[in-house]
């Protein structure tokens, strides 16, 4: 079977265990505590300007940390995962050695989160940081017009819609600044999340998770795509990894369809840290895209 073509036959059980990410690690709650030590460690030795704020709501601010030399350089900006409920950009700055030691900006993003929020809005406050992001770029030293999307899980989903974006009719702003996009165990099909337990915080109803999915949008995205996944994460997920890499390649936006052997759904986000790990030298792919110029 494959679940995200037959997740209409599944049972409750079957389905909520497919979306629940700690029955498919080995330990969530140990990775979730080494995303915030390694991102304190690096928050506290690498200057950055917090709490930038992006909109009306409290939670609409940013973090902006600049490589040490050299200007117009692109800029990745990171979306955090957590179910759409959880995490933060305090907790997800494990990227940030990577992107600064390869001559980048790093740009992590924090957002309103369900339940106090709908899904819709946190999707459209991504946007809207991305906006916010391609024009304050100049005034940070940061070329516009060279624009990485980075996250994990949820935050996979988020930026995926983004993608989707046309950003001149919705903030008046030309396209073609986002470069290049990574995708790391996320969901790209919302009707199995709407189906599940999740579906009590999310409250989607089916109209919604197909707007919200971003397999339904690709013909709108225009930059291309790494899609990624850890080998332990579910079924379910790797069905859909595959799914959206496989709709991308038909467009010729595929980056790389990879899988990172042995790691879990938390583990695999790790590999941001290091440029040797998959989303590491991923990230370091997704920069030599944006340097390049357009053709």
């Amino acid at each position: 079977m494959n679940p995200v073509l037959d997740f209409d036959t599944l049972d409750q059980a079957t389905l909520d265990r497919l979306l629940d990410q700690r029955a498919w690690a080995r330990d969530m709650d140990a990775g979730l505590a080494r995303y915030a030590a390694t991102s304190a460690a690096l928050r506290g030795r690498l200057p950055h300007r917090a709490d930038i704020a992006y909109g009306p709501d409290p939670a609409q601010r940013m973090d902006w940390f600049a490589p040490s030399s050299g200007s117009g350089r692109a800029v990745v900006v990171f979306v955090h995962g957590g179910a759409w409920r959880s995490g933060s950009k305090e907790t997800n700055s494990f990227a940030a050695g990577t992107v600064l030691a390869a001559g980048a900006h790093f740009v992590p993003i924090e957002f309103a989160q369900c339940p106090a929020v709908s899904l819709a809005t946190m999707a459209q406050q991504v946007r809207e940081a991305i906006a916010h992001v391609r024009r304050c770029a100049a005034a940070y030293g940061a070329d516009p017009q060279r624009i990485v999307l980075a996250g994990h899980s949820s935050g996979s989903h988020l930026l995926a819609l983004a993608l989707a974006t046309d950003w001149q009719a919705e903030f008046g702003l030309p396209g073609g600044f986002l470069r290049a996009a990574i995708c790391s165990s996320g969901f790209y099909e919302m009707a199995p999340v709407a189906r599940s337990a999740r579906n009590q915080y999310l409250g989607l109803d089916a109209a919604e998770a197909r707007a919200l999915s971003p397999i339904h949008q690709v013909g709108a995205i225009a930059c291309p795509v790494f899609v990624g996944t850890g080998e332990l994460d579910n079924p379910l997920m790797q069905a859909q990894a595959d799914a959206f890499a496989a709709a991308l390649d038909s467009r010729g936006l595929l980056m790389a369809r990879e899988t990172a052997p042995d790691l879990d759904h938390f583990e695999v986000a790790e590999t941001y840290a290091s440029p040797e790990g998959m989303l590491g030298r991923a990230l370091l792919a997704a920069l030599r895209l944006a340097e390049q110029e357009p053709a």
